[in-house]
């Protein structure tokens, strides 16, 4: 029988662990960003895999392989795929309200599609005909590189349908091919190998993006309860979440209402600003 697993299932999961675990062996000779980085992702897959509590590397290796069919790749776009399920990016974040979330080159997305040029080819080849919801998980990390807060947000629910973005920017690069210079070949936005007539220069063209803190919107800022410790938020559409099983909603909504906050909110539609979409948001703080 397939293992599942979606969003909720992480979160209930969070709600129910010690938020100790992801503190894991990490190799000491690598900068803060990277341990930084790799508790995250490992936070992350054991909150879908339900391996918080499971200390055998191989057996927790051999559960992730039964819940995601690819966990990521240097450089390419996503972190994570789920069985079955979504796309997750992973993003590390300096500050809970106020920073922006460094996309670097990958455009936003609400969905990944076979024909995405950011992807390896065995990437594209996992993903069906009708692409794949995309998750973004961001987490922030405090002054003692403690994680004190976890944002899961759908992409669908603050971006414009994800070929908006990779048309944009393909209409860019073309348009810096046009100019008569010594272009250099690059899956950046475009190059220039001889920037100076003696060759002792070049330029890089670099697309790097970056998207507004969904924090930073009243509607969502004004529900949060302040916390010293640790928050968790998750903001999907009222029809994704319609899509969850309803024995991990029926958990979800049982857990502790002490600690956890779910409403539905309205956002701006970002395909079409003159409407409005049912968003639900789930707040856990403790």
């Amino acid at each position: 029988m397939t293992k599942e697993t979606n969003v909720i299932k992480s979160f209930i999961n969070i709600v129910q662990s010690d938020l100790t675990s992801y503190e894991s062996s990490i190799n000491p000779y690598k900068n803060r960003i990277q341990i930084q980085g790799e508790r995250f992702e490992v936070f992350i897959k054991n909150s879908f895999a339900n391996t918080f509590q499971i200390s055998d590397v191989s057996k927790v290796e051999q559960i992730y392989s039964e819940f995601f069919i690819h966990q990521g790749s240097a450089n390419h776009p996503p972190d994570l795929i789920i069985r079955n399920g979504d796309s997750i990016e992973m993003k590390k974040n300096e500050s809970k309200l106020s920073s922006n979330i460094a996309l670097n080159s990958s455009w936003p997305r609400t969905k990944l599609y076979s024909y995405d040029e950011k992807l390896t080819k065995k990437v594209s080849n996992l993903i069906p005909k009708g692409g794949i919801d995309n998750l973004y998980a961001v987490g922030t990390y405090n002054k003692k590189n403690i994680l004190n807060q976890l944002l899961y947000f759908y992409g669908d629910c603050f971006y414009k349908n994800t070929n908006f973005y990779r048309d944009k920017y393909s209409q860019i690069q073309k348009k810096l091919s046009e100019f008569d210079l010594n272009k250099k070949s690059s899956k950046e936005l475009g190059g220039i190998s001889n920037f100076d007539e003696i060759d002792r220069s070049s330029l890089r063209i670099r697309g790097m993006f970056q998207a507004k803190n969904p924090m930073i919107i009243d509607t969502i800022k004004n529900l949060l309860p302040s916390s010293q410790n640790f928050q968790m938020i998750l903001i999907m559409r009222e029809s994704k979440y319609q899509t969850i099983n309803n024995l991990d909603k029926t958990e979800l909504e049982n857990l502790n209402s002490q600690y956890i906050i779910i409403k539905n909110i309205d956002l701006i539609d970002p395909d079409n600003s003159k409407k409005h979409l049912d968003v639900k948001i789930i707040i856990y703080t403790r």
